[in-house]
């Protein structure tokens, strides 16, 4: 006896009942009745644990930038910071580096906004 199917193509196909009984039914069909169904029921995987995408996974280096490997915020040397301070003047301080997103970018913004409040000052006098 025959039951019809529908592979994943989307082909309607014929096979043999006995080899393939469809996973969805446990009667046996009537004789000349075409049950459908997908093979892809057939083929579904075990429930595994969803791992995250690996756009998704958290990349960021665990310490803030700029500290050499098992050196704390509070061990960085005075000397280093001022280093970075001459080099380029928008280098984080230790206090924004202990400091979250946010609260950083405002510390930054004021930072900038004081820079700029210097040299409008060193202009108009």
């Amino acid at each position: 006896m025959y039951h019809s199917y529908v592979n994943l193509r989307g082909e309607i196909k014929q096979r043999k009942w006995e080899n393939h009984p469809p996973p969805h039914t446990s009667k046996k069909p009537v004789e000349g009745e075409t049950i459908l169904f997908s093979q892809r029921s057939e083929q579904r995987r075990p429930d595994q644990p969803q791992t995250p995408l690996p756009w998704k996974l958290d990349t960021r280096p665990s310490s803030p930038k700029g500290l050499g490997k098992g050196e704390s915020i509070k061990k960085m040397s005075l000397k280093r910071q001022l280093e970075g301070k001459k080099q380029k003047n928008n280098k984080l301080s230790i206090k924004e580096l202990q400091m979250n997103h946010s609260q950083r970018k405002i510390g930054v913004l004021r930072r900038h906004i004081r820079k700029r409040q210097r040299l409008l000052n060193r202009i108009s006098r």
